[in-house]
């Protein structure tokens, strides 16, 4: 028998609709084909409606400033535990679905930082990195408001939680690159420990686009959770877009890669800029395809009248979530 709180919990709002039997399922795979069409569908429409182009531009701009004071960051960690140089090595798997030119623009970067503070990275570590996560906060701070425009939200995070979670979430992304880097450097000497020579450079590669995979995924999920200014979402209510989100980024990589090396000529039209225009568009592409992700996990909140947030189950319209809040019609 429910407690008067639970039956308050549930009980229907005005925001509530009847019209829909399917508007009850409690995870995003328990929803009909129907309800994933219109979410789609309304995804889709939403790309104009929240002028995705122009804000994933905006982010792939703030990216643009933050990337090389994000490598100085990452490149000073990793250069507590292991050789600087191995960076760009350990990223080189990433040259089968990245454009030649963005990889050969990060390589010399990563080259440049490497051989101007090899000899210092212990002793100038605090002071470098302090500034290099203030410059690298900058694409936080972007995706935030990204995120807040996809799930119809306005910041309500005062100023110092706001700048707070910003720099906390650059510290900690920039810590789980350098660790990825430092796993993938130790998958083959791992993998070649246990298994044959024979299979083992293999195995390792495999190995290593699944941890990859693994951490893309657990990163967008992350973002699509905590980075709208709104109630939490119930981590299986992010799940679908960041997966989307991850397959669809390595085949828009790949086609994107294609495309410059066998069809466009940047270098022709934009001379010596064309191998940063390149870059721009790669991240751009990227940013666009984690807003899309984000935009279908909203939708599939609108489908259903369940609560999809965190907490104790709320009511259609009390749940400080607009796209949680509301029934689409």
């Amino acid at each position: 028998m429910s407690t008067p709180d639970q039956q308050e919990a549930v009980r229907p709002h005005r925001f509530a609709r009847k019209t829909r039997e399917d508007c009850s399922a409690p995870s995003p795979f328990a929803l009909p084909l129907v309800a994933w069409r219109r979410a789609i569908f309304r995804t889709a429409g939403q790309i104009g409606d929240d002028n995705l182009a122009l804000v994933a531009g905006g982010c792939a701009f703030f990216t643009l400033l933050s990337l090389f004071p994000a490598m100085t960051a990452i490149i000073s960690l990793y250069g507590l535990i292991a050789e600087p140089q191995q960076v760009f090595r350990d990223l080189s798997f990433l040259a089968d679905i990245a454009p030649g030119d963005a990889m050969s623009l990060l390589q010399r970067q990563t080259q440049n930082l490497t051989d101007s503070s090899t000899s210092g990275l212990g002793v100038s570590f605090a002071v470098s990195l302090a500034i290099s996560l203030w410059g690298a906060s900058r694409t936080t701070r972007s995706m935030m408001g990204a995120l807040n425009i996809v799930y119809g939200e306005k910041e309500k995070r005062g100023f110092v939680r706001l700048n707070f979670q910003i720099v906390g979430t650059t510290i900690i992304g920039i810590a789980a690159v350098t660790l990825l880097l430092l796993t993938i450097t130790a998958m083959p000497i791992i993998v070649g420990a246990i298994f044959d020579e024979q299979y083992a450079q293999r195995l390792a590669i495999v190995l290593t686009w699944c941890v990859v995979a693994v951490a893309m995924v657990t990163t967008l999920m992350l973002l699509y959770r905590f980075g709208p200014s709104r109630a939490n979402a119930q981590w299986l209510w992010v799940l679908p877009g960041a997966l989307i989100g991850v397959v669809t980024w390595v085949i828009a990589s790949l086609v994107f890669s294609v495309y410059v090396s066998q069809i466009a000529n940047f270098s022709g039209v934009y001379g010596a800029f064309g191998t940063l225009v390149v870059l721009l568009m790669w991240i751009y592409w990227s940013f666009l395809v984690v807003l899309l992700g984000a935009e279908l996990n909203a939708e599939l909140e609108h489908e259903v009248s369940p609560d999809t947030t965190t907490g104790h189950p709320q009511p259609l319209g009390d749940r400080q979530a607009k796209m949680a809040d509301r029934l689409a019609r």
